[in-house]
């Protein structure tokens, strides 16, 4: 974010909830850092297959089906999975108890909002966030697991600027920036995606 009186260009023009967290293989242990999106508009939660190789998880095959805004789902072959999500301190934590894998995730890093983003906003300013961002988002969290989405402490400025949400796995600057409102735009992200269960595949 920036302010109109602020002449560097500004690089986040909607900030999401994308939070860096630490994710485990409950079976081994084995972890790893990655940056999810809380998205209270799913009623799944999703991932690349990418994060269950990191920490060894199989899963476990199955057939689902995935509405997303404007677009009916058709039957695919997944993985299901069980994970443990934490801070990347490791003082909070949260189990996965079921994760599919989708081979994207169409959620852009650019809409995470690091502290540079929000240096021009007193309110914002000194608030523990992100110093980068990510090359990629790597899961998605949906309201199967909606104690992920409890706001515990809510930091606000004046109406029209971005503010703040303490969740249980850390903070995470919200909402649009002036150039967003300034200035058209040609391309959105709309997720609302609501999985369809299918039978699990047959081996």
């Amino acid at each position: 974010f920036a302010s109109a009186a602020v002449q560097n260009p500004m690089t986040t023009k909607v900030a999401l909830p994308i939070l860096p967290v630490r994710v485990e293989n409950p079976d081994t242990g084995e972890s790893t850092t990655a940056h999810c999106l809380l998205d209270t508009g799913s009623n799944v939660t999703l991932c690349l297959p990418s994060l269950l190789e990191k920490i060894g998880v199989a899963g476990t095959p199955a057939k689902i089906a995935l509405d997303v805004v404007g677009r009916e789902g058709r039957p695919c072959q997944t993985l299901s999975a069980s994970l443990i999500l934490s801070s990347v301190d490791g003082m909070n934590q949260l189990p996965l108890r079921r994760v599919l894998t989708t081979d994207s995730l169409p959620i852009h890093p650019q809409s995470l909002a690091t502290r540079a983003d929000v240096e021009a906003y007193e309110h914002l300013r000194d608030l523990p966030l992100p110093d980068e961002r990510p090359e990629s988002i790597d899961l998605l969290v949906g309201m199967d697991h909606g104690e992920a989405m409890v706001v515990l402490e809510t930091v606000r400025g004046s109406v029209g600027e971005p503010y703040a949400h303490l969740y249980m796995l850390c903070w995470a600057a919200l909402g649009a920036s002036e150039e967003y409102h300034q200035q058209p735009q040609e391309k959105f992200i709309v997720n609302l995606i609501q999985e369809q269960q299918q039978p699990t595949l047959e081996s």
